[in-house]
């Protein structure tokens, strides 16, 4: 038996027994699944476990070190809850959400596996191949336009899958506490006002993640703020050669006599484009 007022799991089945009859809804937190007797709480995990036992997929289809290099550079908790109320949800649809809010990319690689990556200032970066005037036909660079530097980002964090307004939560809380688990999200957010003074057109970012904690929330929202925070440049660069060298994700350097990059900079494989009947390559650049 459950005492009055208490509740009792019963993991063998997939559910736990309450001591009485509710009197209004019932939410609770949960882990998740344990395959494997291990849960997993980043997002590297929870990608990684989503294609194995949902897709059935295996190493043959999946850049698992891509994955665990994820996991290693965001370790930071989050929370998936899907619910089935509006139908089934499309497993890249999850995956993107879980990309997102860690301000990642996933593609596939040229052997044919998917690829997870964080995206990350390039500057400073190991750029893999340099291109020089030699390497690239001038005449067709194309400058590509990006938007302007961002003053604020503000993200949404430990969404509640079922918000409780003040008439269905419990009135032995604390009002700090029903306030809390009225909202879908809380919020956390980076800005810098100057930056209005320099870029009169700066732009402000609201969007949803799914981090557990405040402070690993503010931290992802710090880093994604120093990226964007700063004006960047995007070019699409047809090649004269150069077929099936690069990746996406990858890091190169342009080093051009013109567009100001004399001394070279270092920019991060965003697009690749190959057409071996015309023999045209070209790679989108940014930076």
């Amino acid at each position: 038996s459950v005492t009055n007022g208490f509740f009792k799991t019963d993991i063998a089945r997939g559910l736990f027994r309450l001591g009485s009859d509710p009197g209004g809804d019932i939410t609770a937190t949960v882990k998740g699944d344990e395959v494997g007797a291990a849960y997993v709480s980043t997002a590297g995990e929870i990608i990684s476990r989503i294609l194995v036992t949902r897709l059935g997929l295996t190493t043959t289809d999946v850049d698992t070190a891509s994955l665990t290099a994820l996991a290693s550079a965001q370790p930071a908790p989050i929370g998936v809850y899907l619910s089935t109320s509006g139908g089934l949800v499309d497993t890249d649809v999850v995956i993107d959400n879980i990309i997102t809010s860690i301000g990642a990319y996933w593609t596939g690689s040229r052997s044919g596996k998917l690829f997870f990556g964080l995206v990350v200032d390039p500057t400073g970066e190991t750029a893999t191949y340099t291109l020089t005037d030699a390497d690239v036909k001038l005449e067709a660079i194309e400058r590509v336009i990006v938007p302007p530097p961002t003053k604020l980002i503000r993200v949404g964090y430990r969404p509640y899958g079922f918000p409780l307004d003040f008439s269905r939560s419990a009135g032995s809380l604390t009002v700090e506490v029903r306030q809390d688990y009225a909202q879908p999200e809380r919020f956390a957010q980076s800005d810098d006002s100057s930056i209005s003074t320099i870029y009169r057109n700066a732009t402000e970012w609201t969007y949803s993640t799914l981090f557990r904690d405040y402070a690993d929330a503010k931290a992802e929202t710090d880093r994604q703020f120093g990226i964007y925070s700063v004006a960047r440049e995007c070019y699409k660069v047809p090649l004269a050669k150069g077929f099936f060298r690069f990746e996406l994700g990858g890091f190169a350097e342009l080093m051009l006599n013109r567009f100001g990059l004399d001394a070279g900079k270092t920019f991060l494989v965003v697009g690749i484009t190959e057409d071996a009947k015309n023999d045209d390559v070209s790679v989108t650049l940014w930076g």
